[in-house]
């Protein structure tokens, strides 16, 4: 069973124009058409890394994926975009490029949830921004933990933060 999926998976894969991919992850390149889901992908790759790309495109495409990542880019970039339903906030918009502080600030004004507080902890984490962590005023979290110890030095303050966070157990 597993076999006969590779090979399904395999076959779909194989006619597809893979400079035509590598274009559209280094922004050059917009397809006609979506032929596989992993054109969707490098799109998603392509507006992440590359603004100019990402504004020329905007509104070429419907995919869910690719409006979120055209509301990362614009995070990432100081725009904070408008975002009508929760699922419209993009999981991730601290990387490749980790929006400014005055955009966090703008995107928890706009966006006044706990999703949004725990999303820019980690952009906190990422960036080094320790005050405005410390303004969250969110409980410790694991992830933003992670984020803070793999990134720049002055982001291992977030770090201990975190770790040496007071815990909390149901009675």
């Amino acid at each position: 069973m597993l076999i006969e999926e590779l090979d399904r998976l395999r076959g779909g894969i194989r006619p597809l124009n893979l400079d035509m991919l590598r274009a559209i992850i280094r922004g050059q390149s917009v397809p006609e058409d979506f032929p596989h889901e992993l054109a969707y992908k490098c799109m998603v790759a392509g507006i992440r890394h590359h603004d100019g790309f990402a504004l020329e495109i905007r509104g070429k495409s419907l995919h869910h994926s690719i409006e979120r990542a055209f509301h990362a880019r614009d995070i990432m970039s100081g725009r904070v975009p408008e975002m009508e339903k929760p699922e419209d906030i993009p999981y991730c918009f601290w990387y490749p490029d980790v929006p400014g502080q005055d955009t966090l600030r703008q995107l928890l004004k706009d966006y006044p949830t706990v999703l949004m507080r725990y999303q820019v902890g980690r952009a906190c984490a990422v960036g080094g921004y320790v005050e405005l962590y410390k303004e969250l005023d969110i409980l410790p979290d694991v992830s933003i933990a992670e984020e803070a110890r793999d990134n720049l030095p002055v982001s291992k303050d977030i770090y201990e933060l975190v770790m040496n966070a007071p815990s909390y157990t149901a009675s």
